[in-house]
């Protein structure tokens, strides 16, 4: 099952639903029952389709659990199908059986702007996979969606404690958000491996005391994970050297881009966290995505 992460489709579903400015149950106290599986409320997951197949991805754990009388066990379940890896996400989760695609689209309305996501976890890998945690603060415009800011921690190492992670947001301009989406995921997905899970409880954000100034990144990033490529749309004409950076600094790619549009191929690169440096004559920055 390969997942691609679109944020280009607005939800009608949300219209007339209230922003907030926390995270709708994060603590995954409240779940509801639909059929053989359970969902906690507020959040989506594959288990309307896995469960066709016999398999649950994500469930209520009641035993491990860091606060309150539950937590949300994600993991990857083996098919005859393939590999089959679980998600939660405060978007919508749809699979095309023809493309044999997973999509998630939008998100709840949000119009905070947090410093930094944290929560709790436990991570149990098979065959060095990686977990990724992401928050994505999103604008609708009439639309079109853009990225105000994205937040993202992810690990492959072995946790059998409740430990906190920290995810701090890198703001790309200073706009308001209409909306939040958040992805919990205990694999990666281009490379599912079975029998990793991850355990998570407790997210919350974390404001800042006062707000500051924040300057406008020049340029919108778009992730396409169906064709395996990052999109980038410049304000102004460029020419400038686009480089992938992962998190322990190693350079991965280099593109030149010119003009007002670029884009570079990421094939054969696993999902992640990472830094996309922007560096020409009268430019120099960095912006962090998720992949």
């Amino acid at each position: 099952m390969k997942t691609a992460f679109v944020t280009g489709i607005a939800i009608l579903a949300f219209a007339t639903v209230s922003a907030q400015t926390t995270i709708p149950n994060a603590g995954f106290e409240n779940w509801t029952a639909s059929g053989t599986y359970e969902n906690p409320d507020s959040w989506d997951s594959p288990n309307d389709v896995t469960s066709s197949l016999g398999k649950i991805v994500v469930e209520k754990e009641e035993v491990y659990v860091h606060g309150g009388s539950y937590a949300a066990m994600i993991t990857v379940q083996s098919s005859f199908a393939g590999n089959l890896p679980g998600m939660l996400t405060l978007g919508d989760f749809s699979f095309d059986l023809m493309s044999m695609t997973a999509t998630i689209d939008g998100g709840t309305p949000f119009t905070g702007r947090p410093e930094k996501m944290t929560g709790w976890y436990q991570y149990e890998p098979s065959n060095n996979d990686i977990c990724l945690i992401g928050a994505f603060l999103l604008q609708d415009n009439s639309g079109t969606w853009d990225t105000i800011a994205i937040a993202g921690f992810e690990t492959s190492a072995t946790v059998l404690t409740w430990t906190q992670f920290e995810a701090v947001f890198d703001y790309r301009n200073s706009n308001t958000p209409t909306h939040l989406n958040i992805i919990l995921m205990p694999t990666d997905r281009n490379n599912p491996q079975a029998g990793s899970t991850i355990y998570i409880d407790d997210l919350t954000f974390e404001y800042p005391q006062s707000i500051g100034e924040s300057s406008d990144i020049p340029v919108k990033v778009y992730s396409d994970q169906k064709n395996e490529i990052i999109n980038l749309i410049f304000k102004e004409p460029t020419s400038s050297v686009i480089t992938i950076i992962d998190i322990n600094g190693k350079k991965l790619k280099s593109v030149r881009a010119s003009g007002n549009e670029s884009s570079i191929d990421m094939t054969g690169i696993s999902s992640g966290v990472y830094v996309i440096q922007v560096s020409g004559d009268k430019e120099f920055y960095s912006i962090k995505t998720i992949w």
